[in-house]
Formats: structure tokens, C-alpha cells, sequence
């Protein structure tokens, strides 16, 4: 019996401190965007609207996993978790949504440019088209 709550004991610490990660959110315009994509360790830039408004306009090098799809949370969870990500979408609803997800995912950092592609093209930053 003592094994048994040595193990259960062990076990919920275990559980414990992998839920202790906090994911730290650090909001972001899109001139600090493109100041963070000129570094060589620059964060992955997420694009979570539809692949069709992503083809039409974006920000090079983006990365779509679409967050109104029913594997959005899958698609995140084979992303490294240590790494740091810049999200958006449109205009900040979406990725605010999606957020949460990187959250309960247990990632490290992650930048949200809540104004999404209408505040990048407002600051007159380059988008490309596929």
C-alpha cells in the first residue's frame, strides 16, 4: 500500500509541475514583427485564417494552420514547444481565439500582432501572394 501512494504521490507531482508551464503572450505591432524577422533566431510566424485568405495575402514565410479546422489543435501540438511563434489572422479575433490553444499546449512564448494582416498592410509592411 505504501508503493501504491509513493507512486500516485509521484505521479500527481509530475502532473503538477507540467501544468506549471505558462505560456508567456507578448503583444506585438507589426513594426517589432518585422524587426523580430530580420534576427537569425526568429520566431515562426503562424497564420491561423483559411489557406484561401492566406494565398491571397501574407506575410512571407508565414505558416497555416487554420484555426477554425477541426485538427487545429493536432497541427499545434507537432510544433516545438520551446520555440517562440508569432500569430495572427485577420485582424486579431482568430489568433486571440487560438491563443488559448498555445496555452494549453504548454508552449513557451508566443507573439500576438492582434491587429493581424489589416494592421500589417496599415504600417505599409510587404505581403506576398502564392
Amino acid at each position: 500500500m505504501k508503493l501504491l501512494n509513493r507512486i500516485l504521490c509521484g505521479w500527481l507531482a509530475l502532473v503538477c509541475i507540467a501544468h506549471a508551464v505558462e505560456t508567456e503572450v507578448v503583444e506585438v505591432s507589426p513594426k517589432q514583427v518585422l524587426a523580430m524577422l530580420k534576427s537569425k533566431s526568429a520566431p515562426q510566424v503562424i497564420d491561423v485564417r483559411t489557406l484561401e485568405e492566406h494565398d491571397e495575402e501574407c506575410i512571407k514565410g508565414a505558416r497555416v494552420i487554420d484555426v477554425s479546422k477541426s485538427d487545429f489543435e493536432s497541427e499545434l501540438s507537432k510544433l516545438d514547444r520551446g520555440r517562440s511563434y508569432i500569430i495572427h489572422c485577420r485582424s486579431g479575433g482568430r489568433s486571440a481565439k487560438a491563443l488559448e490553444v498555445f496555452k494549453n499546449l504548454g508552449f513557451s512564448k508566443v507573439y500576438h500582432m492582434d491587429c493581424g494582416m489589416k494592421g500589417w498592410k496599415k504600417a505599409g509592411m510587404a505581403t506576398e501572394s502564392k
